[in-house]
This record gives C-alpha cells, structure tokens and sequence, in this order.
C-alpha cells in the first residue's frame, strides 16, 4: 500500500497544477463562426492556420485542426492540442502566416501573450496581433478568412479580439 501511495504522489507531483484547458480560438465578434482552423484538415508542420467556421466531430468533440491549449508546453506556447505541435509565426512582422511548428521553448516565433480584451499578440511585440482579413470571402457559402499577424492599430478589434480557451495565453 505504500508503495502504491509513493507511486501516485510521484506522477501528481509531475503535474503542473495548471488546469487542462482545450478548445477552439474564437473570433469574439462571430463566436461560432470563426475560429483559428489549420489549412487541409490535418494537422503537419508547415501547415498553415486561417479562420474557418468553428467544428466539432458527431461525439461533440473539436475537431483536432481547431483545438488549442494555451501555454502549453511551456507558458507563452499555443499548443496543437491532438498533434503535439505549436503555433509559430512564420516571422514576427506583420502580414507573416501563423503556421504549426514542432514546439520550441527559446523560439520567440512561438512565445504569445493575450491582452485583457483578448488579442493575441508575439510575447516580444505587443503592437502586432493576430488578425482576420476584413473583407469577406469570396468562396460562396465559404467561411473561410485568411489569419495573419497585423498591425493592430491599423486593423478594427472586431477582427483582432478572441475567445481564448483558459482566458488568456501567457500570463
């Protein structure tokens, strides 16, 4: 019996503390309607995010190219809940991609910070954020926006602010 107690005081002691949080980045103007979605489908480095229409599998659960853990691995990390990868900037100027990338805990392309009204902004530059293009798409019945880090001052909130899954990413 005291070998048993030992054993699971070892693996809790492992654990963070910090509460599991996964779920989808939305959009606050349009919750539902779009959330940070990988391009295809599936989820490989490389791949690019975009906003697409928030989606769930049959059982209720989201689907693995919309699920995100904030600050995961590391505090600062957006973590690819289903994938083991990050979330990277392709370069940390505006109008770079968001792309997945194998986690990294010095790589600055990967380190967020989330402002108190929900934008997504690189740890080292809180003037840029993440953003979904203003016009809307041209695909019929497509929803579909691209997302990209922008200037945040040169782009309306109502495309910049999110519905982050913990609250926040960073702190």
């Amino acid at each position: 019996m005291l070998v048993v107690l030992f054993i699971a005081r070892a693996a809790f002691a492992q654990d963070t503390g910090a509460p599991a949080n996964p779920g989808h980045i939305e959009l606050a103007e349009w919750p539902g309607e779009y959330c940070a979605d990988i391009i295809g489908g599936t989820v490989e480095d490389g791949e690019i995010l975009q906003a697409h229409t928030c989606s769930s599998v049959p059982s209720g659960d989201i689907t693995p190219d919309q699920e995100f853990t904030t600050d995961t691995p590391n505090v600062g990390n957006i973590y690819i809940t289903q994938a083991d990868f990050c979330v990277a900037a392709s370069r940390l100027a505006a109008g770079s991609h968001l792309v997945v990338a194998d986690c990294a805990s010095r790589d600055r392309r990967q380190m967020w910070s989330s402002s108190a009204d929900g934008q997504i902004h690189p740890a080292s530059d809180s003037s840029l954020c993440w953003a979904v293009e203003a016009k809307p798409p041209s695909a019929p019945g497509g929803h579909k926006r691209t997302l990209s880090l922008q200037e945040c001052s040169d782009v309306n909130s109502r495309y910049t602010v999110w519905l982050i899954p913990g609250g926040s990413v960073g702190s």
